[in-house]
């Protein structure tokens, strides 16, 4: 074999050498390309799928902050409750159970939702990982999410039925205190009445008992006609315990000379004289 010949195979073994180490590299190289491709794609499957469950949780979230605001209580007539945002934290329930902790635990998830909501570009291997980790972190933060908003949920429905409760027993009370003063009021409407009518009454006993005739007994005595009570006036004499007859004797009021209601006695010398009583119509009569 010459020498010139010996080059020329040289030369072409090189060649085959040469292109077939191309061939090998270039296809190591589209197949490692190939894998990063499927993990990208990967990872914006799991992006796409969290971000539309953060979008779920988010919208549920903003729902339940709305009708936190609400203040007109449901099965009522048009009853008002206090602010939700104003609730105090209850005893009975954990820490954070007041309605400003409530909604802010909402608020600070959907920070977080928004911070994770961009749209990562995936280029290698490693940025399929890092989307597969954001993908991760908005599923978990959408749960904690719904959660905040479920609470936030039932709280205010609990806070709801505790206010209606309350402006029930309020309106209770004042119906209460109402009806009590109205019948405060009406007692003493009442006693007023009464008191008016003994005094009029009064008023009227004392203008009848001021008009009733003044008559004289023809012995010196004045009478007041009393409706057929024993006439009350007294003797001339001043002896208030005796009757004086109509011809000038007296007799005792009471004890054993008394007789009928009249009296009895008469003048030295005269001899005894009949018995009188009160006619009635202030004058005497024989008992």
């Amino acid at each position: 074999m010459n020498r010139r010949r010996t080059i020329a195979i040289a030369v072409a073994v090189a060649a085959v050498v040469i292109l077939g180490g191309v061939g090998v590299g270039t296809g190591v190289t589209v197949a490692a390309n190939a894998e990063t491709v499927r993990q990208c794609n990967a990872a914006r499957g799991k992006l796409s799928k969290a971000d539309t469950v953060a979008k779920k949780a988010t919208a549920a979230a903003s729902a339940a902050v709305k009708a936190s605001e609400g203040t007109k209580l449901p099965d009522t007539d048009g009853w008002t409750s206090s602010k939700y945002a104003d609730k105090p934290a209850s005893t009975a329930q954990p820490k954070g159970s007041s309605g400003k902790d409530r909604l802010n635990a909402v608020a600070a998830e959907q920070e977080k939702l928004q911070s994770l909501a961009t749209n990562p570009t995936c280029e290698s291997r490693d940025d399929a990982e890092a989307v597969t980790a954001r993908a991760t972190a908005m599923m978990k933060t959408s749960t904690r999410l719904t959660t905040a908003a479920t609470d936030l949920t039932d709280d205010f429905q609990t806070f709801q039925a505790d206010e209606t409760t309350r402006i029930t027993t309020e309106k209770a009370a004042a119906k209460k205190a109402a009806e009590e003063a109205a019948a405060k009021k009406a007692a003493e409407a009442e006693a007023a009445r009464q008191a008016q009518a003994a005094a009029a009454s009064a008023q009227q006993a004392a203008a009848r008992a001021a008009a009733a005739p003044q008559t004289s007994n023809g012995a010196g005595t004045t009478q007041r006609s009393t409706g057929g009570a024993p006439a009350t006036g007294g003797a001339t004499s001043g002896q208030g315990d005796r009757v004086t007859s109509p011809w000038g004797s007296t007799a005792p009021r009471k004890g054993p000379d008394f007789v009928g209601g009249g009296s009895v006695g008469g003048t030295p010398g005269q001899g005894p004289v009949r018995c009188v009583t009160d006619n009635g119509h202030g004058g005497t009569m024989p008992c």
